[in-house]
């Protein structure tokens, strides 16, 4: 039997090419409560997409937060790291 994508642990999305507009729909989706660990490296999310996770509310759980190789700027990562306090691990570079 195939586990309910909600209990799903990490989300492995390097190298996909979602853009803002991915990263936005990603963050407003309440599809995956128990996500623990996301990969979105080399994505070309830029701020918009970098300030949706940042005001995200879906991802209570997550420790591990993977942007490395997109477009984000300092003000951008600044607000990741101040409103995602739970995070444990999160990569720019």
């Amino acid at each position: 039997d195939a586990l309910p994508i909600s209990n799903l642990k990490s989300l492995v999305l390097r190298k996909n090419d979602i853009s803002d507009n991915g990263t936005i729909s990603l963050a407003n989706s309440q599809s995956f409560p128990n996500l623990t660990e996301l990969q979105l490296g080399w994505n070309e999310i830029h701020d918009p997409g970098g300030l949706a996770l940042a005001n995200s509310k879906n991802f209570q759980k997550l420790k591990k937060l993977d942007l490395r190789g997109n477009f984000l700027a300092s003000a951008t990562k600044q607000a990741l790291q101040k409103q995602l306090p739970h995070i444990k691990k999160l990569r720019f570079f």
